[in-house]
């Protein structure tokens, strides 16, 4: 199979999964386990035999969710690649529609080329408007507005151009774009400030049915019980990415005292 264009082998996840289980028996597991549900296994497939473009087949669930939609919208924000390890290309394939936020200026430009029926905007999201600057890193996935992600990077990537980037709020967006028209699907991935991405937003008047994020380590701790009390619960975990479902009861709700309580849909009072 390909991931970006390379071919490669099982062999490939062997260094991935070994680390994994290595954590995850040898040594005492982490405090972000305790918001991680077990039952659902890591997904390490990726490319065109599943017809899966996300980085871990998370694709594959959201077209399993929605798949008695049909021209659905979506929020896509940190969109990176147009296609590739994209949580919306398979939905923009099957006739979905939506708004991209991506301020890379190489990543912005591919989707206006790539993927010119989306609405594609250079701008970043945060907790509160204003301006910032963007870290454009010589591997894109990766870029970030957080400082010290982007100093800190792994594997040798280096920041290649800064950049400063206007920053909206996600309630801003959603006001916007999506003023006559409800999101179906809001996707999350902007590299070390998730969180405040989900803070920019008024949960009581703008509510995505479903919400897919990025939330790698100790950022569970914030955003798994942040969702559970605007009235989301989590229903799948790969360990990097979690899908969480609109419960139709908006927050806020009390904090979710373990795990089990955000697995379960919230009731109306």
């Amino acid at each position: 199979m390909r991931i970006l264009s390379k071919e490669i082998s099982i062999f490939d996840f062997l260094p991935y999964m070994c680390l994994r289980l290595w954590r995850q028996y040898l040594v005492s597991p982490p405090e972000w386990r305790k918001w991680q549900n077990p039952a659902v296994p890591v997904l390490l497939y990726h490319g065109p035999e599943l017809n899966s473009y996300s980085q871990f087949g998370e694709d594959i669930i959201l077209a399993d969710l929605f798949r008695d939609k049909r021209n659905g919208k979506f929020l896509d924000v940190g969109a990176n690649h147009p296609t590739e390890l994209n949580n919306t290309y398979r939905l923009y394939q099957q006739g979905w529609r939506g708004v991209n936020i991506e301020p890379g200026i190489k990543m912005h430009n591919l989707l206006n080329e790539v993927r010119p029926d989306d609405k594609n905007l250079r701008i970043g999201l945060g907790k509160t408007a204003g301006h910032a600057t963007f870290y454009e890193m010589d591997v894109d996935s990766v870029s970030t507005f957080n400082k010290d992600v982007a100093g800190n990077s792994q594997y040798y990537k280096r920041i290649v151009s800064q950049n400063d980037v206007q920053i909206q709020t996600l309630a801003d967006v959603f006001a916007s774009e999506f003023s006559d028209v409800t999101c179906d699907l809001l996707s999350i991935d902007v590299e070390g400030d998730n969180s405040e991405v989900l803070e920019g937003n008024d949960w009581q008047r703008f509510r995505p049915s479903i919400i897919i994020i990025e939330m790698p380590g100790e950022e569970r701790l914030d955003i798994v019980p942040y969702l559970y009390q605007q009235g989301y619960f989590l229903i799948f975990d790969n360990s990097l990415n979690g899908v969480f479902k609109d419960s139709g009861v908006p927050g806020p709700h009390p904090y979710p005292a373990d795990l089990a309580q955000c697995l379960t849909s919230h009731q109306a009072a």
